[in-house]
């Protein structure tokens, strides 16, 4: 795969292209300063860059929020019973997930209330 060194922005106004050819970060940059997806941009600078220069993969995007999603899930899972009074241990050994991310999981919990 080769990787692209410099990225077009195309304003959408047929009559009035205004292509121009920037290096990815000044491309990122400039779509910051305009305000085209600001919030996303600097909350997911590297995630935007990685699609950008792998190419936009629309079944890796939407895999990358069913993954998302599963996270969310056992998350809300282990707090649902961490709060019925399981150990974190037992819930490791219950549901097969490293005890790191179960103490992670009580950790947020009890910070959240």
């Amino acid at each position: 795969m080769i990787t692209p060194y410099y990225f077009v922005l195309y304003n959408g106004i047929k009559e009035a292209p205004d292509r121009v050819a920037l290096k990815l970060s000044e491309a990122v940059n400039r779509c910051i300063e305009e305000g085209h997806l600001e919030e996303y941009l600097r909350g997911h600078l590297g995630e935007a860059k990685d699609m950008l220069l792998s190419g936009f993969d629309e079944e890796i995007w939407k895999e990358g929020l069913r993954e998302e999603g599963r996270e969310e899930g056992k998350r809300e899972l282990i707090s649902e019973m961490l709060r019925s009074g399981m150990e974190p241990q037992q819930i490791s050994d219950l549901c097969k997930l490293p005890l790191e991310f179960i103490l992670d999981v009580q950790e947020n919990t009890l910070t959240a209330k």
